[in-house]
């Protein structure tokens, strides 16, 4: 070992003995530190202890002081009357023999006793609050803060604080009212159980830091002593080490600089180069080796040359060892019977290629292997397999058909889609066919003559060689896209492709952009609905912990219930959207409903809009939902407003238009007839051209989050479509405005008289009797529930069987209310039409959430039904069955 390596030895063993006293004082420090902190503990707990026995001490004295309501002592200039007892008319008494005696609160009592303590042992105590009845109580800054928390439910405050400029361990309790208190606290408002106050006790820290401060001198004395030991004893070890470690260096220097002179010799050597003695075990390892198998020969050498073999192979390649060295040969190819594979220092294996030699040194026997790596030629054989591997399945699974050809029309390759698409028999094609053969089969395919087979066989190979694509029909009908492309050597590919399949994909397309659509609309009404029920699950949840602990619950009612109604008003933009909602159709005059609309309308714009009406004097009627059309009307009134941000006019024309011949039913996309006209116009900002196509999709909106649920024009349209009309749209960006055209059939019936408004009619009930005919138990339940808030006597039933039953039982039940579609076989309509039987009298009040009248016999409902829209608020449902049961008596 050189000069260099001893001292980098050298160094290396004073960095050892340095660490072993880096920890050694870590040790011993931390050991201090720990002791110190337990030291810092005790003291506190001490003092803690000190405090709370005090504190004992002062409440059990108050405890029992107002255990017996205080004590009369005589009056003397230590113990004067108190002032703030002066509300007790007995506060002062005489006894007998005319000794004056007062009253001394439990609180006068400890205060005294506190303050005599205080001077005897130096502990201080107080009765204080954030209340008191006497001002000398009044807490100070820490006591302030601790009242605060006490008083929010924390048990005990305790901290380290000075008083008088001294350190004190304080610590404070709650007080709370108990019986007896009220004499002397009742007057400032206390009641039994309140929270009045604290009790306090000040331990004085100076003694107990005084032995603080002796006992950490004696722990910083000890440990430091310790610590001069230990580091005598590291040094005398060190010198003992160092003796043996130097020792060791010189055998080792004199091993390595044998291992070193030959090792350079073949350091130039880019293989392996390792040389093993009899016993197999290592004695050359060369710089190509250290490259290949990651060891340094420092490492290696000495060891046996199974370290650098796979462990199966281990047995075989000693006895091929073995074999070798007893053969006589001077040198073998060891790949010639199996592949050799070599293990690196990280646990890797690889292929090798490897000879070995026999050598004779001084009558010893050397073995000598020459080694090298070849996992990257085996790598990339094995990629270039694999490449054409998966080039031949991409080429052989292809849905497309494929065919190479040469420069010599010879047909090079094809896959087995290229003859299924054009109709070659089973077989036929091979590589090495000339084209002019499948030119030959395809023409008998199609009859043609000789002549003009070879006609056709000399047009298509002249023409080979150009680009080509065209639709092209296989003998059996198959159609195909036929498409040739040149290749650089002269030869072409040609594909076909299977256009059915291609037209199927086309069909996918369309179909997974229905799907997307439709997610669309899933996503929107989720993304809302899912708000909705955060609200109200919320709200219920408040609501529930508030009523426990006694507070209002209402607002969160409210909140609930607003959230309901905007759920409820979307489910109806939505049925109207899917033209699935349930329309109450009357014949009506728009004309007369638009001016019973005027000042909803003028407060819903504001002032900034002028409103303008106008119309045919001979307006037809319309047969549509009077309040569904004066939704509709409002909605888009109120879009309007939103787009005239600085005011503007609004007009709204109704005519009769007859649209048999008109060019405007084709440009309108209106079927010919005779329609009521509804536009309304605005003068605002127009729509741009890209946006105004999509005015009625579900979900559109150009208005800022939270103003707008894109639901407004999709209702719209579809209401307008349910009732057998159109809506159109006409905007020019920056120009006239916007203009929305509603066409409602007309209709030659007369016009409806409108019965007597429900906000007339009294909801309660006259001694009537109901069914309620519903399937859902919590929806049955809280109809139930509704009318005999009312009054109403209720009989339930959850389907047909059981309301027939109901029926025949009872004999004077006046209003069957009926879900339209149940399960069981009878529908609501099927129900009514049997009670109307068995009483002839009985009122019929329908309700649905989702009326599909498809799937209910028409004939049973008759002419004037009467149906509630689920859900329906308790007014409702209450003016409702007394208007429904009112008619029945007129």
């Amino acid at each position: 070992m050189g000069e260099k390596e001893q001292g980098n030895s050298f160094t290396l063993f004073w960095r050892y003995v340095a660490g072993v006293v880096i920890v050694w004082s870590i040790i011993i420090g931390g050991s201090l530190v720990s002791n110190i902190q337990l030291l810092d503990e005790q003291t506190m707990a001490l003092a803690r202890k000190e405090a709370i026995a005090n504190f004992n001490k002062d409440q059990g004295f108050r405890l029992w002081g107002t255990k017996h309501g205080g004590v009369y002592v005589p009056v003397t200039e230590e113990t004067p009357p108190s002032p703030y007892l002066s509300h007790i008319p007995e506060r002062d008494i005489e006894t007998p023999l005319g000794r004056k005696l007062t009253l001394m609160n439990p609180a006068y009592m400890v205060r005294q006793l506190m303050d005599d303590h205080a001077n005897l042992y130096g502990v201080r105590g107080k009765i204080t609050g954030l209340t008191v009845l006497r001002p000398g109580n009044a807490p100070d800054a820490w006591e302030r803060i601790a009242l605060v928390k006490l008083k929010s439910g924390v048990k005990e405050v305790s901290a380290i604080s000075k008083i008088d400029g001294e350190t004190y361990y304080r610590l404070m309790r709650p007080m709370y009212m108990k019986p007896g208190c009220e004499k002397c606290h009742g007057h400032l408002g206390f009641k039994l159980g309140d929270f009045r106050g604290g009790v306090g006790v000040s331990v004085r820290l100076t003694p107990y830091l005084a032995a603080h401060a002796q006992t950490m001198d004696a722990f910083t004395t000890t440990h430091g002593a310790i610590w001069i030991l230990g580091l005598a004893g590291i040094g005398f070890g060190a010198r003992q080490i160092r003796g043996r470690v130097t020792e060791r260096d010189r055998a080792t220097a004199e091993a390595q600089a044998s291992q070193d002179r030959m090792a350079r010799m073949l350091d130039i050597a880019t293989q392996a180069v390792i040389s093993i003695d009899k016993q197999q075990n290592i004695h050359l390892f060369n710089k190509g080796a250290e490259r290949i198998f990651g060891y340094t020969a420092g490492e290696i050498i000495g060891q046996s040359i199974d370290v650098l073999l796979p462990e199966r192979f281990r047995k075989d390649h000693f006895s091929q060892i073995k074999r070798f060295s007893e053969s006589g040969e001077s040198s073998r190819l060891m790949n010639e019977r199996r592949e050799v594979y070599g293990r690196k220092k990280d646990g890797t294996e690889f292929p090798a290629e490897a000879s070995i030699s026999a050598l004779s040194d001084r009558g010893e026997n050397i073995l000598t292997v020459i080694l090298n790596d070849i996992t990257a030629r085996k790598k990339t054989e094995q990629e270039i397999a694999e490449k054409s591997y998966q080039l031949e399945a991409t080429f052989e699974n292809m849905s497309q058909g494929i065919a190479v050809y040469d420069a010599n029309n010879i047909l090079v390759a094809f896959n087995p889609q290229y003859g299924e698409i054009v109709g070659m028999p089973e077989g036929f094609l091979r590589p090495g066919l000339a084209r002019a053969d499948v030119i030959r089969l395809r023409a008998k395919q199609r009859n043609y003559s000789k002549d003009e087979t070879e006609a056709v066989v000399e047009k298509k190979i002249s023409s080979s060689k150009t680009i080509e694509s065209s639709e092209r029909t296989s003998p059996f009908g198959r159609e195909y896209l036929y498409e040739r492309t040149p290749t650089p050597d002269g030869g072409y590919i040609t594909t076909v492709t299977d256009i059915a399949e291609r037209r199927e994909a086309e069909k996918q397309l369309q179909q997974s952009q229905k799907m997307e659509a439709v997610g669309q609309l899933t996503g929107g009404v989720a993304h809302d609905f899912n708000n909705l029920l955060a609200i109200c699950i919320g709200n219920v949840e408040l609501a529930s912990e508030t009523a426990k602990n006694g507070g209002d619950v209402q607002p969160y009612l409210d909140t609930v219930l607003r959230a309901s109604e905007r759920g409820a008003a979307l489910t109806n933009q939505l049925l109207a959207f899917s033209r699935k909602q349930t329309l109450m159709p009357k014949v009506i005059n728009v004309r007369e409903l638009l001016a019973h609309m005027s000042g909803l309308l003028r407060s819903a714009i504001g002032e900034t809009i002028e409103i303008t009406m106008s119309g045919d004097d001979d307006l037809w009627s319309c047969k549509v939902d009077p309040a569904l059309l004066e939704n509709a009307i409002l909605n888009l009134a109120i879009n309007a407003r939103d787009a005239m941000n600085d005011g503007g006019a609004l007009t709204i024309q109704t005519t009769n238009t007859d649209l048999k011949e008109s060019a405007v039913a084709a440009d309108a996309m209106v079927s010919p007839g005779e329609y009521v006209m509804i536009a309304i116009s605005d003068t605002g900002t127009g729509i741009p051209e890209d946006v105004i196509n999509h005015v009625f999709d579900p979900f559109f909106t150009t208005k800022e989050i939270g103003q707008g649920s894109g639901l407004g024009l999709s209702m719209v349209y579809g209401f307008v479509k349910q009732s057998g009309g159109q809506v159109t749209a006409f905007s020019e960006e920056g120009s006239i405005g916007t203009t929305i055209t509603l066409y409602l059939p007309r209709s030659d019936q007369m016009e409806q008289t409108p019965g007597p408004s429900n906000q007339e009619t009294s909801p309660k009930a006259c001694g009537e009797t109901i069914l309620v005919v519903e399937d859902d138990a919590d929806v049955r339940a809280l109809s139930v529930s509704l009318l005999r808030s009312y009054g109403y006597t209720v009989l339930e039933a959850a389907d047909g069987k059981a309301a027939i039953g109901a029926l025949e039982a009872a004999t004077n039940i006046d209003l069957l209310f009926t879900d339209v579609v149940l399960p069981g076989g009878m529908s609501g309509p099927e129900i009514a039409a049997a009670a109307r039987k068995h009483t002839p009298e009985i009122a019929v009040l329908y309700t649905s959430g989702y009326t599909n009248l498809a799937n209910v016999d028409q004939s049973v409902f008759g002419e004037d039904i009467e149906l509630l829209q689920k859900p329906y608020r308790k007014a409702e449902l209450a003016q409702k069955v007394r208007l429904v049961l009112d008619q029945r008596k007129a």
